[in-house]
């Protein structure tokens, strides 16, 4: 990370792990959507859903700021003896987190609506 040239934005736990998206594939899609398959592949075919942080971040990278997510002061991460992220602020850092903006269900519902749609 401290090699990386650009800014690098973090979807931690207290954004991606409080909610799963996912839930509507097996009901809502064709069950050859290869999005479908690959949670079923992942968590078997049943409608649970999974943890969105690689779901945020995505989304984070497409969209920006946008209403949904914002970032924090700019800082560093450095991994703990325990293999944890920790985050201190400091104004020459490179690293941020996201925020959210909006409820966990609103976005819920936002991932799951990008999810579903047809390929």
């Amino acid at each position: 990370m401290n090699e990386w040239p650009t800014d690098i934005v973090f979807s931690g736990d207290e954004v991606g792990g409080n909610f799963n998206t996912g839930s509507l594939l097996s009901s809502r899609t064709p069950a050859g959507n290869p999005v479908r398959r690959a949670y079923e592949l992942f968590l078997g075919p049943k409608d649970v859903g999974r943890a969105s942080w690689d779901l945020t971040a995505a989304y984070f990278a497409v969209h920006g700021s946008d209403g949904v997510f914002t970032t924090s002061v700019p800082g560093k991460v450095t991994i703990d003896a325990n293999g944890r992220n920790v985050f201190t602020p400091g104004s020459s850092g490179r690293h941020r987190y996201l925020k959210k903006v909006k409820t966990n269900a609103e976005i819920t519902t936002l991932l799951d609506d990008l999810l579903i749609q047809t390929p």
